[in-house]
């Protein structure tokens, strides 16, 4: 009988996506002086342009990363090394438990026990998918998956 897999997107499926970025745009202005409400606007103004540029096939898989981190440097008007910092300082001090679905672990443990594969997948953006691992693992999700997969190199 062959093995059984599934995969699963990490953001809005096991972790909230617009959850780390209200504690991102939180950490921006934090550090940068700026208004949060003014932060997560141009978080998302960014984001837009990103899948906009996407759409056209702009984006370059071999450097998704750093694309997307020039088009928030621009939209927040702060060097991109500033943002890089800010992001990692962020990434590590966040308690990803935060914004886990609760119901996320018990389907988890289930499809564990019953020997089902399961993969976690996600795409890129201002963070690579080492970042997303550290919060997958820091959720205390890494035991109940096989492997992570993440759009970026």
């Amino acid at each position: 009988m062959p093995e059984k897999a599934v995969s699963v997107d990490v953001w809005n499926t096991v972790l909230d996506l617009e959850g780390f970025y209200a504690a991102l745009a939180s950490g921006f202005s934090e550090v940068l002086g700026m208004d949060e409400d003014e932060v997560l606007l141009r978080l998302s103004e960014a984001r837009a342009a990103i899948k906009q540029l996407r759409a056209e096939e702009r984006i370059r898989p071999e450097i998704v990363v750093e694309q997307c981190i020039v088009v928030l440097s621009e939209k927040m008007k702060v060097p991109p090394e500033v943002l890089k910092r800010c992001l990692a300082r962020i990434i590590s001090e966040f308690d990803s438990t935060e914004i886990l679905y609760e119901d996320a672990v018990p389907i988890l443990e289930e499809l564990f026990s019953e020997g089902i594969h399961t993969v976690m997948l996600s795409n890129v953006m201002f963070w690579p998918g080492f970042a997303t691992r550290m919060l997958v693992e820091r959720a205390g999700l890494g035991p109940l998956v096989t492997a992570q997969l993440y759009a970026a190199l």
